[in-house]
């Protein structure tokens, strides 16, 4: 008898996992979703419940991740990634589990204005910037970039932000200047959780980052609201962005 009922929850369990992901694949698939009225919630059904899918407004082409960022048996969050042409852009699917139906609650991605965009694009024909601009360029290029990519230049550049983390409790300035140089835009340390924050930068609120998160800390609750994507990278490091 135990072992027929811990199948029948193995068996529930991988349904609610893939009708949540036959969600995602409909909302980011040509074909769309029909049943919008029973799978959206929160501000897709009060916005978007006349409107088209992302998927259905894709061009033809585009290439489609995704990969699950945190599950409870309330929520879940989702990254995923669209490539079209080398160009990649990631976005961020949140769900809530209503009377055990997942339901799409709301969807997200950094928003960057055109100009930013453009002063890049600018600033990467530019063959000889001055070191304002390469400081700009190297900085935008971090801003925009993908999380996978950011995971890498977290990797790679691991011994310099574990000092700017040490730095940043003991000597601000230092911290700042020494982030500075490796095209970060501040250093905040959160005086109760002991946090810090190594800003790369962004567009008023709409921000990425470095997040450290010393022993007996947690990191922010990931949300549509603010903390739009948070990835534990390694033991203490966390990336981070907001809206």
């Amino acid at each position: 008898m135990r072992i027929l009922i811990y199948l029948l929850l193995i068996t529930a369990s991988i349904n609610v996992s893939a009708n949540e992901e036959e969600l995602l694949r409909k909302f980011f698939g040509k074909g769309g979703i029909a049943e919008k009225q029973s799978v959206y919630t929160g501000e897709m059904l009060k916005n978007f419940l006349d409107a088209p899918t992302l998927g259905e407004e894709l061009a033809p082409g585009v290439e489609f991740q995704y990969r699950p960022l945190k599950r409870t048996q309330e929520s879940a969050n989702y990254a995923v990634l669209l490539t079209e042409k080398g160009h990649s852009q990631d976005w961020y699917v949140y769900f809530v589990n209503e009377k055990g139906v997942w339901k799409l609650s709301a969807v997200r991605t950094l928003w960057l204005p055109e100009f930013f965009n453009m002063a890049l694009h600018e600033l990467g024909k530019n063959t000889s910037r001055t070191p304002a601009e390469e400081y700009r360029y190297q900085n935008f290029r971090l801003v925009s970039a993908t999380d996978a990519e950011l995971k890498n230049f977290l990797t790679q550049n691991i011994l310099t932000l574990n000092k700017i983390a040490e730095l940043a409790t003991s000597n601000s300035s230092t911290a700042n200047d020494l982030a500075k140089k490796h095209f970060f835009d501040a250093v905040d340390v959160d005086n109760d959780s002991g946090i810090i924050s190594v800003l790369i930068g962004g567009i008023i609120d709409n921000s990425v980052g470095y997040m450290f998160v010393p022993v007996g800390s947690h990191p922010p609750e990931m949300s549509s609201e603010n903390y739009i994507y948070i990835e534990q990278i390694s033991e203490r490091w966390f990336i981070y962005k907001t809206t």
